[in-house]
């Protein structure tokens, strides 16, 4: 028999609309062991971009077609590209080079000292790019799951807050 499927809700640093939000795993059982746990935490952290990017297009903005950049830990494993990309059902393309932030930033100084520069660019390598594959149907189910459960979890949260702010059974 198959192990069930496990969800996990990725707000370990809160959410702006649940303030009282922590990072929950839903329908774990003695089954599940450390990879179904570590691609739950993947699905989950994927999942919140894809609710954002939900409401944006919902809104009506054109966010476009060219591929989305991973960066940071998550855009080395190529698995970590692919959940988001299946996650997201747009294309993903992992930006491998390191301290991209601090690049950008030190990458606008020059103009801003009045020193005409190139721009600084990121990997275009299509090598690099993922796109949505098989699993995409089955992670549209997922994010049905993921936004009923999220939709329902505030009054949990703010349970567990109240628990953990009164001291709980200490």
């Amino acid at each position: 028999m198959a192990t069930p499927p496990l969800l996990f809700l990725p707000f370990v640093n809160r959410a702006p609309e649940h303030p009282s939000a922590s990072g929950t795993f839903l329908g774990i059982s003695s089954n599940h062991r450390r990879g179904h746990l570590t691609r739950a935490v993947i699905e989950g952290v994927a999942q919140y971009p894809r609710v954002q990017l939900d409401r944006v297009l919902a809104s009506g903005a054109d966010v476009g077609d060219r591929p989305w950049r991973l960066a940071g830990g998550g855009a080395r494993p190529t698995v970590w590209a692919q959940i988001f990309a299946d996650v997201l059902g747009r294309p993903v393309r992992r930006q491998l080079t390191s301290e991209l932030g601090a690049r950008g930033v030190a990458s606008l100084l020059p103009g801003a000292l009045g020193h005409g520069v190139p721009p600084w660019t990121v990997n275009d390598e299509d090598d690099l790019c993922v796109h949505p594959g098989p699993d995409r149907a089955a992670y549209l189910e997922h994010a049905r799951v993921f936004d009923r459960c999220l939709a329902r979890m505030s009054s949990v949260w703010s349970e567990v807050e109240r628990y953990r702010t009164a001291g709980g059974n200490s």
